[in-house]
């Protein structure tokens, strides 16, 4: 969990604490505290549900930052299905397996990071090159609420990640945050579930 993502938590955690008698962030890292409490799961589920409304007032009342948000997000939008289509279809050509994994934790300490901001020639060759020597390309788009964020891991003997580059914003920032609180209480409602 990112620090910022840990500060929205602590913020929203003193109001989970007074409506439930729980912390999130304990029911994010230590989903076992709460195998043996009946109603777990009905609880996790409830402060999942509750901490995404708060997250979604917050970004509301982000308003002003909402416009810059949405002229950043279109464009990156637009280029994640330009990258998108370009990657897929060189991929399948090369025979390189593209694949849209459904949750990925990935270690981004040996791989070499780009931001890209357009499409041009000198992006399409450095493209052609990175899928004609990776063994599988993974697909590590991201949502961004109706948009999409674009960022895709070639690994071959050299290992690159190509992101869009979307300039952050708070409003950016609270919906990556809300995307990653979503996932980390899903995974302790379903860790609660399948003990």
């Amino acid at each position: 969990m990112d620090n910022y993502t840990k500060a929205v938590l602590k913020k929203i955690d003193k109001d989970v604490k007074k409506k439930f008698k729980a912390s999130v962030l304990d029911i994010i890292e230590e989903p076992g505290n709460y195998i043996c409490e009946e109603g777990s799961e009905l609880l996790i589920y409830n402060v999942r549900e509750f901490v995404l409304a708060r997250i979604d007032e917050m970004i509301k009342s982000a308003k002003t930052k909402a416009k810059e948000f949405n002229d950043h997000a279109m464009k990156a939008d637009d280029l994640t299905k330009r990258f998108s289509a370009y990657i897929s279809a060189h991929a399948r050509q090369s025979n390189v397996p593209f694949l849209k994994p459904a949750v990925s934790w990935i270690d981004y300490s040996n791989k070499d990071r780009f931001y890209l901001a357009k499409m041009d020639e000198s992006v399409t060759d450095f493209l052609d090159r990175a899928i004609e020597s990776s063994r599988f390309i993974i697909d590590l788009t991201r949502s961004l609420g109706e948009y999409t964020e674009g960022s895709w891991m070639f690994n071959g003997d050299k290992n690159y990640v190509v992101t869009i580059y979307t300039p952050r914003t708070s409003v950016s920032m609270l919906m990556a945050s809300r995307n990653e609180i979503s996932t980390l209480l899903t995974n302790s409602y379903h860790s609660i579930k399948g003990l």
